[in-house]
């Protein structure tokens, strides 16, 4: 009897936008539809490790601080805390959880976004420590900003070039990837269409009956996210 498939499935999973571990279960829901026994692993590419858990103290008055930042110095800002804070921590918590040479698929989410080279910090890293468990990395799903760096260019380039597949989940994200680099991805959809069946929720067959889905967030998470510093914060 073959051992199940152990799939490393990578998003911000536990992070205070309650819609990406929806997007996270729905994928691993899909997988499991083609392969029943293989063994899901969430990896978070924050290193969060829980609901609620952040292990930056204060995170919320850090998250002020940043968004208080001027937007041509957040870059260091962020590539500072990657090294001395992040970096430490993150590596070791992903070499614990993923086994050399099990897939990677990374999304769906937000995730091919220049956020002051938080994301492209973080997949650089998961890029490297893929290469050297010789683990394939898929990427599925995936949303694109419009706007990158010469520096994230820089730090994501390799790693989707390398990638045994590569989709985005929407045309805009297409549209905008066309301007950052010379490489076709496949388009795809999101995989949170599937949360109903996901979460085994009956969904009305009705015509008349448009069912919504409700995204739930922290503001000051979309905040700092989006560098809108006008985002009100009031409840």
């Amino acid at each position: 009897m073959l051992a199940p498939t152990k799939i490393n499935i990578v998003t911000t999973y536990y992070s205070d936008n309650l819609g990406d571990a929806v997007i996270g279960d729905s994928f691993a829901h899909l997988v499991l539809q083609h392969l029943p026994n293989a063994q899901i692993q969430h990896v978070d590419l924050s290193g969060r490790t829980a609901f609620g858990k952040h292990y930056i103290k204060d995170k919320s008055k850090m998250q002020h601080i940043m968004a208080a930042t001027p937007k041509f110095l957040r870059p260091l800002w962020v590539w500072g805390a990657w090294q001395v804070m992040l970096q430490p921590r993150i590596i070791p918590l992903w070499k614990a959880l993923i086994e050399p040479q099990s897939p990677i698929i990374i999304g769906g989410g937000q995730l091919l976004i220049d956020n002051d080279l938080n994301y492209p910090l973080k997949l650089n890293a998961l890029f490297q420590l893929a290469r050297k468990f010789k683990s394939p990395v898929a990427i599925n799903s995936i949303s694109v900003g419009k706007r990158w760096s010469l520096i994230a260019k820089k730090l994501l380039k390799r790693g989707i070039k390398e990638s045994t597949y590569f989709s985005v989940r929407d045309e805009q994200s297409f549209a905008a990837f066309k301007n950052h680099l010379p490489i076709t991805p496949r388009l795809s959809v999101d995989p949170a269409v599937c949360s109903a069946a996901a979460y085994n929720v009956a969904v009305s067959k009705s015509r008349t009956k448009l069912p919504i889905g409700l995204g739930i967030a922290s503001p000051m998470e979309l905040k700092t996210v989006s560098g809108n510093k006008h985002l009100s914060m009031q409840r």
